[in-house]
């Protein structure tokens, strides 16, 4: 759905209340609960042995603020409740609005990053 649905929806579609703008708010939520999610999810570390899982709650939080934390947190700014809210329908802040929903392409970002540790994932869980 993100990866389809959200560059058109940036492009080619204006703000309006309707079922697509349902499904976002609800992705936008699930984006919420992995943004949480993240502050306790083990990552793997490099070690002289090979890779270890980091259990340490400090080095979690750390890392996660060093690398994604920031990217995640701008794709789900609600910037398309933000103008319904607004109420202004002047040229440039809609504008400017298009522009700043552009930031939504980030979770494309995010999107591959899940494929990529899923993949991973497989192949370090493989028994062949």
């Amino acid at each position: 759905f993100v990866a389809v649905v959200t560059p058109v929806e940036i492009s080619m579609m204006s703000i309006e209340v309707n079922i697509l703008f349902g499904i976002g708010c609800v992705i936008d939520l699930i984006f919420l609960v992995d943004l949480v999610m993240q502050f306790f999810i083990m990552f793997p570390r490099h070690t002289d042995y090979g890779f270890v899982l980091e259990r340490r709650q400090s080095l979690i939080v750390k890392n996660y603020l060093r690398t994604w934390f920031a990217i995640d947190a701008l794709s789900i700014i609600p910037f398309d409740v933000l103008s319904l809210v607004s109420e202004s329908r002047e040229g440039k802040t809609m504008k400017a609005i298009k522009i700043l929903r552009l930031v939504r392409v980030l979770k494309l970002a995010k999107v591959l990053r899940a494929s990529r540790v899923i993949h991973r994932f497989e192949i370090t869980s493989s028994l062949s």
